[in-house]
């Protein structure tokens, strides 16, 4: 992110905990790759999102593709004006120390796991904040089945009293050279692994039917929540250059 060069600084400065001043910039940062490098990000239910958010905090269950999926939800916080934190392994973030000043919580196993509520308790203390989970543990092809949901978010959603959203994450490709970012979320589920994992296939299903062109009539409209940069290669300045040669 933007704030690899000066890690070992954030580090030090930051005590460990998510900067509110850093965790905007890595949303505007987030915000900006997005645009430029992927074909926007277009979500599904985000007007029921905000409205949930406007209500008390959430805890966002997700599945997880790649590394797009936490600058998806960073862009988001940025474009809906949310306060967005990750939770991720704990030895990820003792490898790269600055990723806790820009709002990457630390998830500890066994006897760790009190104090990670804690921390995640402490940031969800208002509304228009949310924490994502990615229940599946690891990065799986989002075609995989089962996707492979884990228990530990119940303790966190028991812990602080949150409520779980799903959400699906996908990478339709439509006109554009690269992919677009898909985001489908859900209504407020049980933190259990089965409940978790039907509602995000749910979701990924209507974002494979919103990218074939094919969506039900009770599908939430995809929103392009941010716009993508770039313009189709068949508009761009090439094709019209080959388009002048041959007239």
């Amino acid at each position: 992110m933007v704030v690899l060069a000066g890690q070992g600084i954030l580090a030090r400065t930051s005590g460990g905990r998510v900067n509110a001043h850093l965790a905007r910039i890595g949303r505007m940062y987030a915000a900006w790759r997005v645009k430029r490098d992927l074909d926007g990000l277009h979500v599904a239910g985000v007007d029921e999102l905000r409205a949930q958010l406007d209500a008390g905090p959430l805890l966002v269950a997700a599945n997880h593709v790649g590394w797009w999926d936490g600058m998806a939800a960073l862009a988001l916080g940025h474009a809906i004006g949310a306060e967005v934190a990750l939770v991720a392994r704990a030895e990820t973030l003792q490898a790269n120390p600055w990723m806790a000043t820009v709002g990457v919580l630390p998830l500890h196993g066994g006897l760790g796991l009190r104090a990670s509520a804690r921390r995640v308790g402490e940031f969800l203390d208002r509304p228009n904040r949310m924490v994502w989970f990615f229940p599946q543990g690891r990065q799986r092809p989002e075609s995989v089945r089962p996707l492979g949901f884990q228990p530990g978010i119940a303790a966190f959603a028991r812990a602080t009293g949150v409520p779980v959203v799903p959400a699906a994450l996908a990478y339709p490709f439509r006109e554009l050279e690269v992919p677009a970012a898909a985001l489908a979320f859900g209504r407020r589920t049980p933190a259990e692994p089965a409940a978790l994992e039907a509602a995000v296939l749910d979701r990924l299903a209507a974002i494979h039917r919103w990218a074939d062109g094919a969506a039900n009539p009770d599908d939430l409209p995809f929103l392009p929540v941010l716009a993508p940069r770039r313009t189709p290669q068949q508009a761009g300045i090439g094709a019209r250059l080959l388009t002048q040669v041959t007239r």
